[in-house]
């Protein structure tokens, strides 16, 4: 394991690179004791179970509220303190949909999400993850097993999560006219297919973004304290909303062209302040680059923390080294680890941590959380 080090701008902070490997461990399989995990889809209240290992056995003293700052700090939980209360398919926007590419308008498409919210939690400057799907763009969905229990893990630590179901090549959303045809670039070259209903995909999870921002005092969400998350894909989108800005993917077309824009939110912004990239890729911003010769890359962007298998031949390694070779030019926090593993490789770990842990720690990290840990005791970070 060898760690570099490097002084950041603006304020005094140190930027962890950190390359280490990961060996591939299946969860174990002991039985340990459900609890509830309460479902509201509409119609009738579902439980579903969340391990005893993600809930915590120590339940915390809520955190203190006397002390007014501006923002105000989020606080969330090392262990998870909180049953999980989930609304299932909450409309944020819809997504004009065609016969084929840009052929006859068949309708408009709701588009729609989850929410996952803390049980009795302080409502008050609560963080909030996206969550966002994979399926190379032609399939998945917000009910895959591995994000519900990514959902799970950070909503009994306070967070409120929002999974993403977004327009794929079966929908044949609408694109701009001059959008590239195709990609040529050095690692991964998607298809013609995956270069169009990229566009509307990115479209729909900035819109997700907006709404979520739209409802922030509903939800009592704090802008301040946006992550998304997403494996394959849903980590393409993920990494797109942090580095692109908010005109990309939002201004290419005209309510003319595409009406639905109207349902999107467009007033607020589609910025986030953390990313986590499970074996994602940067094609969104190639793409951008090849219609205008801009670059997106700049010392804005989101940090992000990298895993990605370096034996994947689905979304290649080269992937994770080309997000981390931006990130060097524009001195962005980063942290990479590479996984003794392939594609989709959800149950490594590095050392005994999963990659739930992994995640939480970076954004804890980076966004300057107060963690409460299992005996009580609040711990800052800086």
């Amino acid at each position: 394991m060898i760690p570099y080090w490097r002084q950041g701008m603006g304020r005094t902070r140190w930027f962890l690179c950190l390359v280490v490997f990961a060996c591939t461990a299946c969860s174990g399989s002991g039985t340990e004791p459900a609890v509830d995990v309460a479902i509201d889809s509409g119609q009738d209240t579902q439980t579903a179970d969340l391990s005893a290992e993600d809930l915590g056995e120590d339940t915390a003293a809520e955190p203190d509220s006397g002390q007014v700052q501006a923002p105000p700090v989020a606080t969330v939980h090392r262990a998870g303190v909180y049953a999980v209360e989930r609304t299932d398919d909450v409309v944020y926007a819809q997504g004009q949909i065609h016969d084929g590419w840009n052929g006859e308008v068949t309708g408009l498409m709701d588009l729609k999400l989850d929410v996952y919210e803390p049980s009795d939690a302080p409502v008050a400057a609560r963080p909030v993850l996206v969550i966002i799907h994979g399926g190379g763009f032609v399939g998945g969905s917000k009910t895959q097993g591995q994000l519900v229990n990514f959902a799970n893990y950070f909503t009994a630590r306070g967070w409120v999560c929002f999974s993403v179901d977004y327009r794929v090549v079966e929908q044949h959303g609408t694109y701009p006219a001059d959008w590239p045809e195709q990609i040529v670039s050095e690692g991964l070259v998607p298809t013609d297919d995956q270069v169009k209903a990229m566009y509307a995909s990115a479209r729909d999870v900035k819109a997700a973004v907006r709404w979520i921002r739209a409802h922030a005092e509903e939800y009592g969400v704090h802008p301040d304290y946006l992550s998304a998350m997403g494996g394959s894909a849903g980590a393409f989108l993920a990494i797109m909303l942090g580095v692109t800005d908010d005109p990309d993917y939002r201004d290419e077309l005209s309510l003319e062209e595409d009406p639905s824009l109207a349902t999107t939110n467009q007033e607020q912004s589609s910025r986030i302040q953390t990313i986590v990239d499970l074996w994602g890729g940067i094609t969104h911003m190639e793409l951008l680059e090849l219609r205008d010769g801009v670059n997106r890359y700049d010392a804005t962007d989101a940090p992000v923390v990298i895993m990605h298998g370096i034996h994947d031949d689905a979304v290649t390694y080269m992937e994770a080294e080309k997000l981390v070779a931006r990130y060097e030019e524009t001195g962005v926090p980063y942290l990479l680890y590479p996984l003794d593993a392939g594609h989709g490789a959800w149950t490594s770990k590095v050392g005994d941590k999963r990659l739930t842990d992994l995640a939480f720690d970076f954004i804890v990290e980076q966004q300057g959380l107060t963690v409460v840990e299992p005996n009580g005791a609040n711990q800052e970070e800086q």
